[in-house]
């Protein structure tokens, strides 16, 4: 089976990702630096999909809202 996680460097993700290594599925990771057309074939290529990625740290308090 194929997981995408997104946001799979941060501590929830990489946490996620090593349990779900440990029972052989496959992981497939989305980091911020990918392209948003390589998401795009990271989820046609996907099983199920963590959505975990987002902005924890910033000086903007409005990409909060």
């Amino acid at each position: 089976m194929n997981i995408l996680i997104t946001g799979s460097k941060g501590f929830i993700g990489s946490n996620l990702k090593t349990s779900l290594k440990e029972d052989n599925y496959n992981i497939i990771e989305f980091v911020k630096e990918d392209s948003l057309e390589l998401l795009e074939e990271k989820i046609v290529n996907s099983s199920i999909i963590f959505h975990i990625a987002g902005i924890n740290r910033t000086k903007n308090n409005e990409l909060f809202e």
